[in-house]
């Protein structure tokens, strides 16, 4: 009864966070040789909302290109991961537009457009954002309705021609598909990176986490504990090749969990203790509590039934719902379920 209720809790509080996720979050994507119109990155689906993640070379602009009919909104900002002086703005560009007054010179209007320039305001307080986790500095926005149908620019730009990381917002839907379940496990670490920390912390705290629960294995199955974990359907303690795959799923789990947990850190030392932090720390939480799980059957291998494979595969789906083990410790455990008693 106890377990059933825990596992009540725990999908309530993964629905909780599925609801909240397309309602906080914007969806990553990386943007590279993108600095003239020509090479523009495309955005297809202007009303979701994309978080690109970019970089200005000094005396450079950072293009974006998308579509737009008449009545469409159009809503832009641009953010920095830190407080050092670099201060971007954007430039839109539509051929709607008239006049290119007060365009930098190192922002390039293609030939029968007009240009709005939006200049960036003084950097405020961090803003926390929960699923990166991070935390970051706006600098500029623009929500507006556009009249004219037509191929729209954004050019993100720095007033005094510096260079810097600079990040590119497009869009107000904020809605994470399928693909994003996917792929923001992956993308995360690439993220702290575009904001300047180095690889091995960035990494380093995720090889810890992994490294730290394939050492619990080892030292369990080894006979570091005198007791053993005691199992009903097998020999405690008896490594197979499902106790393997389970270990290692474990292991992606924990370091996972270990590099978002590093990060909230980081990012609330800056930003400060937000609710948006509690939305990260359910992705924490759940995880771990995944990964201990996936631990203990790794330990206490038993015999398959149609029960447990049920129960790895619930555990499986969790894992890609909370962003999870990257990717792989959800395939493992799937893997997991289906192996044949040995």
């Amino acid at each position: 009864m106890h377990r059933r209720s825990a596992l009540a809790a725990v999908l309530v509080v993964v629905a909780l966070a599925a609801v909240a996720a397309p309602a906080l979050g914007h969806v990553p994507a990386f943007s590279t040789d993108n600095d003239d119109p020509g090479n523009a990155t495309y955005v297809d689906d202007p009303a979701k909302s994309w978080s690109f993640y970019d970089r200005v070379d000094a005396n450079e602009s950072a293009y974006y290109r998308t579509y737009l009919d008449a009545g469409d909104r159009l809503q832009v900002s641009t953010f920095t991961p830190r407080d050092t002086g670099f201060e971007p703005g954007f430039v839109v560009l539509s051929p709607a537009l008239n006049g290119t007054d007060g365009v930098p010179s190192h922002v390039e209007v293609p030939e029968g457009y007009g240009a709005r320039v939006v200049e960036p305001t003084p950097i405020g307080d961090a803003e926390y954002e929960p699923f990166t986790p991070a935390a970051l500095y706006r600098t500029a926005e623009l929500n507006a309705t556009v009249d004219t149908a037509g191929t729209y620019y954004v050019a993100a730009y720095d007033p005094d021609r510096g260079a810097g990381a600079v990040g590119v917002v497009v869009g107000y839907e904020e809605s994470f598909g399928v693909e994003e379940y996917v792929t923001v496990p992956l993308d995360r670490p690439r993220i702290h990176e575009w904001e300047g920390q180095p690889a091995w912390f960035v990494y380093g705290s995720i090889l810890l986490g992994a490294l730290a629960t394939l050492v619990a294995f080892a030292w369990w199955t080894d006979g570091g504990s005198k007791d053993g974990a005691r199992g009903t359907g097998g020999d405690a303690g008896t490594r197979t090749t499902r106790s393997v795959v389970l270990a290692v799923a474990s292991a992606l789990y924990g370091g996972g969990v270990a590099g978002v947990a590093v990060q909230t850190a980081v990012a609330a030392s800056v930003a400060g203790l937000t609710t948006g932090v509690l939305v990260t720390l359910a992705f924490v939480a759940i995880p771990a509590l995944l990964g201990w799980y996936l631990l203990g059957r790794a330990i206490d291998d038993q015999q398959p039934s149609r029960a447990r494979r049920g129960t790895l595969l619930a555990v499986a789906l969790l894992g890609v719902g909370t962003w999870a083990g990257f990717v792989v410790g959800p395939a493992l455990v799937v893997l997991a379920a289906f192996l044949p008693a040995e």
